[in-house]
């Protein structure tokens, strides 16, 4: 009887590891297209940023060269 119990141990921790590497495998992608989504926007936010603080700068210039 003991060695039923071990095969299905092993057994159960073979599948245990096949599930655990595939549950790191879906993280680190979805960590991998979070990244480049957090990158996208922030790209985004600083080049509208610079167009605002441009247009400021603008402004500014031209209400002082009058």
């Amino acid at each position: 009887m003991e060695p039923v119990a071990t095969l299905t141990a092993e057994h159960f921790e073979e599948r245990l590891g096949h599930l655990e590497s595939l549950l790191i495998e879906r993280f680190e992608r979805r960590l991998a297209e979070t990244r480049v989504d957090l990158l996208k926007w922030s790209f985004l936010f600083w080049i509208g940023q610079v167009a605002a603080i441009g247009g400021m700068l603008a402004f500014a210039l031209r209400s002082v060269g009058r």
